[in-house]
């Protein structure tokens, strides 16, 4: 689709360049119009008795000629501005052909001993979209996200530590980490929870991993609904590279 759209725009910028020289060639049209107007005019009023008829057949047929080839010109330029507006419409209805990609997943069951830099698994998958049918996506054994297509997402986690535990854990695009999360479930908070959510440009092939910090803590799993969970989805789609810094939120 990114190669439709790059053709569609190349199109539309080459048919708005047609025009632009439809309408200055037309505008020269029109004054030599004028000025064989004035031609005539002059000639009627200076031309001698032999050749007046003859002057001003010729000039007749050269006004003729050049009203032909302006009305000729403007029935082209309509029919290129009706196709002008068929490609923009057609152009509109492939980028609103957006693809859907979005996920929504909790832990099913409580995670002791994380190791740090593990990767938190939400393997219980309550949502899974991806339109494009490519290897991308979250996947529930490995929990990472890898993008199926460019642009930018936006993710969020909640995670909820296991009784009397903390817990730190931070959102990584690829190996770099984005936003933590700190959830204190000791020192009198039984069970707590925190949250963070980003919205990052990602390129097809892009990883996002909810990942642990620290040694030897403990998530909840679903007690009523998902106590623990991680959702993200695509907020716009692009139709070319991009080189834009995440924007954390």
């Amino acid at each position: 689709m990114d190669d439709r759209m790059q053709q569609f725009e190349t199109l539309l910028q080459n048919m708005s360049k047609q025009l632009e020289k439809e309408h200055l060639a037309r505008i020269e049209i029109e004054k030599k119009l004028a000025n064989a107007v004035i031609v005539i005019a002059i000639c009627v009023c200076f031309s001698y008795e032999g050749n007046i008829d003859y002057r001003i057949e010729r000039l007749e047929l050269a006004l003729k000629h050049v009203t032909e080839k302006l009305e000729t010109e403007q029935l082209a330029r309509k029919q290129l501005e009706t196709l002008l507006v068929e490609k923009g419409r057609e152009h509109r209805q492939v980028v609103g052909r957006e693809s859907e990609v979005a996920f929504f997943a909790t832990i099913a069951n409580p995670v002791h001993h994380l190791g740090q830099g593990q990767v938190l698994i939400f393997d219980n998958v309550v949502t899974s979209i991806d339109s494009t049918q490519s290897v991308g996506g979250y996947s529930a054994p490995t929990g990472v996200f890898t993008a199926p297509v460019i642009g930018f997402y936006v993710f969020s986690a909640i995670i909820m530590t296991f009784d009397g535990h903390s817990t730190h854990c931070a959102i990584h695009k690829n190996d770099v980490p984005l936003s933590t999360i700190y959830v204190s479930g000791a020192n009198g908070h039984q069970w707590d929870s925190a949250s963070s959510t980003v919205s990052v440009a990602m390129v097809k092939g892009d990883t996002v991993t909810l990942r642990h910090m620290d040694d030897d803590h403990s998530v909840a799993g679903a007690f009523y609904g998902g106590q623990s969970r991680f959702t993200g989805f695509l907020l716009q789609q692009h139709g070319h590279e991009l080189s834009v810094a995440p924007i954390i939120g």
